[in-house]
């Protein structure tokens, strides 16, 4: 139909308004929006009504020229779903030199990109807002983000430790703007299905952020005006408190073998499955794998 808006600008002088711009709004071929499936409890559909099963493959960061091919192929191969972070390698939103609460553009804009090519291709994501490196120092994998962190006190950022980052006031207050910010960026593209607010973020030396997930999930959920699902994810079962949340609307677990103890991931499945079923939510195995770290092809 017929739609009318204008801009309303408020500073320290007063405010002002823009003159009215109109626009129509007709059907396109968006499916429209995930939402977990009314009366089952393990599925999802559209808007629409169109059922959505999820089969995809995570492509957690890169250069856009190599989404634009993985999409491609993915979607060739019939894949319908991919999880992507706004966190290292790929750019971040705010930098330690410009500090939290600025966002930096040319960041923001690589997810425009790949939220446009994902909906031209039929794939729906998985945003990714952090990952537990960026609370840690180093890892198994080597230097990390918290050196650099624009919430590291060291940086001038509210946080004196990375559990201050979940306790801090201003730290919390800061992070409820950047929700703010990727909810007005990015929450009117169709092929965004579920934000999750971290990966693997198993209590590393932080204690429970159960507290944490249940503020920022219900202000999330109440400022995000289409109403994506949300999530966040764990290397082990998770915490119970997280996942019973009326806020959090699946349940999802990543399994890595030690090195090839693990040869058949089928069963794995299945039983990580019967045991976030008591939470009556759709479950998703988000990341799975024979070695954390080498490639399946060795276990051929």
């Amino acid at each position: 139909g017929s739609w009318e808006f204008r801009v309303v600008v408020r500073d320290r002088n007063g405010e002002g308004h823009s003159k009215p711009f109109r626009f129509e709004v007709r059907p396109g071929p968006s499916k429209g929006f995930l939402r977990r499936c009314p009366g089952n409890s393990r599925y999802f559909e559209f808007d629409s009504g169109d059922p959505c099963f999820l089969i995809g493959c995570h492509i957690g960061w890169g250069r856009l020229e190599e989404y634009e091919r993985l999409l491609s192929r993915l979607a060739g191969a019939g894949g319908n779903f991919t999880r992507v972070w706004i966190s290292p390698p790929n750019p971040v939103l705010e930098t330690s030199e410009a500090g939290p609460g600025r966002y930096d553009l040319a960041g923001a804009w690589h997810y425009d990109e790949i939220l446009r090519m994902a909906g031209e291709r039929g794939i729906t994501v998985q945003l990714t807002l952090k990952n537990y490196r960026d609370l840690i120092v180093k890892d198994y994998w080597g230097a990390a983000v918290w050196p650099a962190s624009p919430y590291n006190r060291a940086n001038g950022g509210p946080a004196a430790t990375p559990a201050a980052f979940f306790t801090d006031p201003q730290a919390r207050r800061l992070y409820r703007h950047h929700l703010r910010y990727v909810i007005g960026r990015y929450a009117a593209f169709t092929s965004l299905g579920i934000w999750e607010f971290w990966n693997e973020q198993d209590n590393m030396g932080v204690g429970s952020i159960a507290s944490w997930i249940g503020e920022m999930s219900a202000w999330l959920k109440a400022n995000d005006p289409y109403r994506h699902l949300i999530t966040t994810s764990y290397s082990v079962v998770g915490e119970k408190e997280v996942w019973e949340s009326p806020d959090i609307d699946l349940t999802q677990r990543h399994f890595w073998g030690d090195d090839g103890s693990v040869h058949d991931v089928a069963p794995v499945i299945a039983a990580d499955a019967r045991l976030h079923d008591t939470f009556h939510k759709p479950h998703m195995m988000g990341e799975l794998g024979i070695s954390w770290r080498r490639s399946d092809n060795d276990f051929d």
